[in-house]
């Protein structure tokens, strides 16, 4: 039952970037398959009697859930509130399915396969969109996206994929490798075409991890990789229109004093108003729209993840969200080096795409959440056991007498050559 449970996970993660395509007969796959895996995946808990003890990153996920559940009460817009009130139960769900079924780094790996497996078929369709000139046509500059997604949404997704792709490089070889490295190809196109300049910046924080990674990489791995890297630029250089280089020449221009980043300076200042009159507790979970709009005359998104918590929920679901990305950031201390650098690039460029867009309930950033908890707690488990090996081994190691190996130590391979040589 726990195997069952394990690929429908795999199936919904994979699914996650085209959720809004409606299939044949089944309708859009995450909404068949999220409440069919969150409820096998309690059956198996139920039947096997056990449960694992819940981390600082799944208990603070239930904390900010429940931060929107009390905001319910006070809520300026009861719908809207009880709309995203659902939504983070579903994302809580998903961290609790990740942690609970994800607990080795076989099946956390997996996930990020899975995942950049999915994120090909958005792409696809936004490159036959562009081919066949279907533009959204924001702001007068032609731009494209697919599938329902905004175009916003898509290149944030696409730029964040770009780090799990190389880390799949780097962990794989045969066929992964192969599709990782397909996927650097035609990601950077999805990026640029989509014209979203905030996407393109963290593009460029995501792929700071490659010149990063490969000082520990080998020499035939640096010399493949630069080779995809220069196909990469070739196949962006010949795809990606003049008018999409034009906008991102323009974000300098935007960033000044004169930009306006696209009507999102009056938005935040309109936000910003809002939580300064209800400080404490915010308006209520989903209600930014409604509450900015007696000042803009409009309903806008809140474009700014941070911005829009301090809104609905007030300091008091500000400093639980917080808390949850402080715990997640804590939790790199524990990882290798390899994966820390991996997860630090993950989490910045998160935070980047985070100022220009509203991503507090986007399901890729509770899946990241859940996949860094679970690495972090196989980590620690994998310290312990080499812990424990060490002393059975040899019980007289003058590294043993300095001290037990910590749970946050990163356990590099001089380490472990150590821990398990012979005694003398």
């Amino acid at each position: 039952m726990r195997k069952a449970t394990v690929i429908l996970l795999w199936c919904f993660v994979c699914s996650l970037a085209w959720e809004r395509v409606s299939l044949p007969l089944i309708g859009r796959a995450p909404v068949l398959l999220g409440p069919v895996v969150m409820g096998l995946g309690v059956l198996t808990t139920l039947v096997e009697g056990r449960v694992r003890r819940i981390g600082a990153v799944v208990g603070l996920a239930i904390a900010f859930a429940f931060s929107a559940v009390f905001s319910t009460l006070w809520a300026v817009s009861l719908e809207p509130a009880l709309q995203r009130v659902a939504t983070y139960a579903q994302l809580v769900g998903l961290v609790w399915l990740v942690w609970e079924f994800a607990r080795t780094p076989r099946a956390q790996q997996a996930l990020l396969i899975a995942y950049v497996l999915g994120m090909f078929v958005p792409i696809a369709a936004l490159i036959v969109n562009y081919a066949s000139g279907q533009t959204t046509n924001d702001y007068g500059v032609a731009r494209y996206s697919a599938l329902g997604l905004n175009a916003d949404e898509l290149g944030l997704m696409c730029a964040l994929s770009l780090p799990m792709a190389w880390r799949l490089i780097l962990g794989f070889g045969g066929g992964v490798r192969l599709m990782a490295s397909m996927f650097l190809l035609v990601a950077p196109v999805g990026v640029m075409l989509t014209g979203t300049r905030g996407s393109f910046v963290v593009a460029l924080v995501g792929l700071s991890i490659i010149p990063i990674s490969l000082r520990r990489s080998s020499g035939r791995v640096a010399i493949g990789s630069l080779v995809v890297l220069i196909l990469s630029a070739v196949v962006v250089a010949q795809v990606v229109p003049s008018d999409s280089w034009a906008r991102m020449g323009t974000i300098g221009q935007e960033l000044g004093d004169g930009g306006s980043l696209t009507g999102r300076r009056e938005i935040w200042a309109g936000g910003w108003q809002v939580f300064l009159a209800r400080p404490l507790l915010g308006v209520g979970a989903g209600g930014f729209e409604t509450a900015v709009y007696p000042m803009l005359s409009q309903y806008s998104a809140p474009h700014n993840t941070l911005l829009a918590i301090l809104v609905e929920q007030g300091v008091l679901g500000f400093l639980i969200f917080a808390a949850l990305v402080l715990a997640c950031a804590g939790t790199c201390r524990r990882l290798a080096p390899r994966e820390r650098e991996f997860w630090v690039i993950m989490l910045l460029a998160w935070l980047v795409g985070g100022t220009t867009l509203h991503w507090q309930y986007h399901k890729l950033t509770w899946l990241l959440f859940g996949l860094l908890a679970a690495e972090a707690a196989a980590s620690s488990a994998a310290s312990r056991k080499m812990g424990a090996d060490a002393v059975l081994v040899n019980p007289r190691s003058p590294v043993l007498r300095s001290g037990p190996l910590q749970d946050d130590a990163p356990l590099t391979a001089p380490m472990t050559a150590q821990y398990l040589r012979p005694g003398r």
